[in-house]
C-alpha cells in the first residue's frame, strides 16, 4: 500500500519522472542492509517472546532510548546536555536492573505466559535458555537502533528528493 501511494503521489506531483525515480532499484537496492536490519531485530524478538512475555520484553525495550542516543552521539555527531545524559542513564539503569531480576527469578508456572512454560524435563531452570532469548532480543534491539540511524541518514542526504520518492525507495527495498 505504501508503494502504491508513494507512486502515485509521484506521478500525480511530478509526472513520469517522478515515477521512475520511485522506481529506481539502485536507490532501493542501497537500503536493502537497512530493511534486513529491521527484519533481522524482529525475529530476534519473535524468539525472545517463546521465553519471556511481551510486558517485560516491551519494557526491556526502552534500552532502545539509551541505544540510540549513543549512537546518534557517535555516529551522527548529536550533542546532548549533561542532563539528557543523566536521564538517559537513568533509563539504561533501571532497564538493565529491571532484566536482571527478570532472569534471575521470574520461572513462569505451567501453561503460564509464555509458549513453554515452567521448568526444563528434569525439573532445572531454563537459564540458558532465558539468556540465549534475552541476547537474541538485546542483539535485535542493536540491529534495530542501528538501521535507525542509518535509515535517517539514508534520507537527510537525500533533502533534493521528495520524501514520498525515498519512502518508495525504502519500501522496495523491504
Amino acid at each position: 500500500l505504501s508503494i502504491a501511494v508513494g507512486m502515485a503521489m509521484a506521478s500525480i506531483l511530478d509526472g513520469p519522472s517522478g515515477l521512475r525515480r520511485c522506481l529506481d532499484m539502485r536507490r532501493a537496492l542501497g537500503v536493502l542492509p537497512i530493511a534486513g536490519a529491521f527484519s533481522a531485530a524482529q525475529m530476534c524478538a519473535l524468539r525472545a517472546l517463546h521465553t519471556f512475555d511481551p510486558g517485560s520484553l516491551k519494557i526491556i525495550a526502552q534500552v532502545n532510548l539509551p541505544t540510540t542516543a549513543l549512537l546518534s552521539w557517535l555516529v551522527l555527531g548529536r550533542q546532548y546536555s549533561l542532563r539528557q545524559w543523566l536521564a538517559t542513564a537513568l533509563v539504561f539503569v533501571a532497564t538493565m536492573a529491571f532484566l536482571q531480576v527478570r532472569i534471575m527469578f521470574f520461572e513462569p508456572t505451567e501453561g503460564g505466559g509464555n509458549a513453554r512454560g515452567g521448568t526444563a524435563a528434569g525439573g532445572g531452570s531454563r537459564s540458558p535458555e532465558k539468556i540465549l532469548c534475552m541476547a537474541l532480543f538485546v542483539i535485535g534491539i542493536a540491529l534495530s537502533c542501528s538501521a535507525s540511524i542509518f535509515a535517517e541518514m539514508f534520507l537527510k542526504h537525500r533533502y533534493d528528493i521528495p520524501y514520498y520518492i525515498q519512502k518508495t525507495n525504502l519500501m522496495f527495498g523491504e
